[in-house]
């Protein structure tokens, strides 16, 4: 099963756009027909999971089996983004009828092969529950046996984020951040009291960002006979507390760095979207989507040091970044960065005139210049990107295409002009 088909690359547009210092997106990589996936619950997480190890690329990515059932699969992809070798089919903790979801990876913590997280979900029964899972996979993508983190809180709508620092891989799902050791040792769970969305771990206490709903002292009057109001129709004081009242939410972006500093901000606005975050070793970059989905709004993101995460409130405040807009939309969603050192690649999607999704996204370069990008804009339906730093100035952007019943899996490359750098007599 060969996943993508070969793109013919534009070697001289590359050349004369990269003399100008403009990022050159190039021709699309896309797939044979793949099978849907067929997800019981909405999760903001990418479409496809990408990871690099010393070997090179590998992805991650869901699709139901001849059983139907929502099935992990992975592969590696050369540098055409084709792949090579097998497509393996990574084995549930549990029963076979769970669905799997939302893959996450980062190089292992011996830089050969990878650790894979991802949730597994039962498709029957209410409410829905849902437990994070991890396996190690070898360079050949060989998974070891799948084991079972935690039994996650009912009505889960966080999936299972990895990332790696130095000899440790960091697993953060359902309110807990686990350290898998070199030796393949797992630490006990540590609580964190947040749904991670994202998470960065440069040193031995990794970053998470999430979002969640906060309610509000101020409320409403529900409309109904005996919710009486004080001061006007439907506002004021409801005599039936418990009954009467609608509370107004809003919603809570919260940067945490373990065992140090916990900060907070109220947006205000109400959303399900999620944040992410990169570092570059410098800094940190913390994306978001600002405004709720229903309505759209702009893409938006602040950079701060490690050493000021608690004033991350008051940089939100005064420093945001203007990367670009969403338009409205339904279900949860998140960007997505990356970083090669020189700057950072944001990508989001966002709907169009039509109803469906292109996907889109911005470069921020040391100085904080921002270059917006449309990266994959055709009639049909593009979502979910995932972005990763290939090395040499370039980055992998990938996606899933849906056309009516037809999904397949695709990518673009964006090329930046490589740093010069003095060559010294």
């Amino acid at each position: 099963m060969r996943i993508f088909r070969s793109a013919i690359a534009a070697f001289v547009l590359f050349r004369s756009a990269a003399a100008l210092g403009q990022p050159v997106i190039g021709s699309e990589i896309v797939s044979g027909s793949v099978p849907a996936r067929d997800e019981l619950v909405s999760i903001a997480a990418p479409a496809i999971a990408m990871a690099r190890d010393t070997r090179g690329t590998a992805i991650a990515w869901t699709a139901r089996n001849v059983m139907l059932i929502n099935t992990v699969y992975v592969a590696r992809i050369d540098e055409t983004g084709r792949i090579v070798g097998d497509v393996r089919e990574v084995p549930k903790a549990s029963a076979a009828m769970l669905d799997a979801t939302s893959p996450s990876m980062s190089a292992s913590p011996t830089g050969s092969g990878f650790t894979l997280a991802w949730l597994e979900v039962s498709r029957y029964g209410s409410p829905i529950l849902g437990s994070p899972v991890y396996c190690q996979l070898d360079s050949d993508l060989n998974p070891s046996p799948s084991r079972v983190l935690t039994a996650a809180p009912q009505d889960t709508t966080d999936s299972p984020v990895v990332a790696r620092s130095g000899t440790s891989s960091w697993i953060a799902a359902a309110g807990k951040v686990w350290r898998v050791r070199r030796d393949g040792t797992v630490d006990s769970p540590i609580s964190s009291d947040i749904n991670t969305s994202d998470m960065v771990a440069n040193e031995d206490s990794p970053v998470l960002v999430s979002a969640g709903r906060v309610q509000l002292n101020t409320f409403t009057c529900s409309p109904e006979p005996n919710c009486k109001a004080v001061g006007g129709p439907f506002n004021g004081f409801c005599y039936d507390r418990d009954s009467c009242r609608i509370y107004k939410y809003s919603s809570a972006l919260r940067l945490m760095r373990l065992f140090v500093v916990s900060t907070i901000t109220i947006l205000p606005f109400d959303s399900f979207d999620q944040p992410a975050i990169q570092s570059n070793g410098r800094d940190i970059l913390v994306a978001w989507l600002f405004g709720d989905e229903q309505s759209g709004g702009v893409v938006t993101a602040t950079r701060l040091d490690v050493a000021s995460l608690a004033d991350f409130a008051a940089r939100v405040a005064r420093d945001q970044l203007f990367l670009g807009k969403f338009g409205p939309d339904a279900g949860r969603t998140r960007p997505d960065i990356a970083t090669d050192g020189e700057r950072y690649v944001v990508v989001w999607r966002t709907t169009t005139a039509t109803g469906d999704h292109d996907v889109v996204g911005a470069s921020i370069d040391r100085s904080g210049n921002v270059a917006y990008m449309s990266i994959a804009t055709s009639p049909v339906d593009e979502r979910d990107p995932s972005v990763l730093a290939v090395g040499n100035g370039r980055f992998l952007v990938a996606y899933e295409k849906i056309s009516g019943g037809d999904r397949r899996l695709a990518g673009r490359f964006i090329d930046f002009e490589p740093r010069r750098r003095t060559v010294r007599n």
